[in-house]
């Protein structure tokens, strides 16, 4: 199962320093985008065990990043596919792989049981 979503907005990244009302809204429409991606590639996972998310980064650049930031930033990612998929986000187990950059950067999110 392999999903494309958009790269997070920068107010999602945990170095931000915005107003929490300006990352909570961009937050819910960041989980509300990913959870209707999710939702039109129906997946059925066991149900228990682990759900394996391997995320493959296409930046907008080659310019460096933190890896560590760069995965924190998709957590209303992870949440609305969770919600999507009728599980809990704690059954994900994730990896993370750097890939060439792309016009307007995207992220790849490669689902397996």
């Amino acid at each position: 199962m392999q999903l494309e979503i958009p790269l997070p907005p920068k107010i999602l990244s945990p170095n931000a320093r915005s107003h929490w009302a300006a990352k909570s809204k961009a937050a819910k429409a960041y989980k509300s985008d990913c959870y209707y991606v999710a939702l039109s590639k129906p997946f059925q996972p066991e149900v228990s065990g682990a759900i394996h998310i391997h995320v493959q980064w296409h930046p907008k650049t080659a310019h460096a990043f933190d890896e560590d930031n760069a995965i924190a930033s998709l957590k209303h990612a992870f949440d609305g596919i969770a919600q999507a998929w009728r599980v809990n986000d704690s059954r994900f187990t994730i990896s993370f792989e750097k890939m060439p950059p792309v016009k307007g950067g995207k992220v790849l999110i490669n689902a397996k049981l």
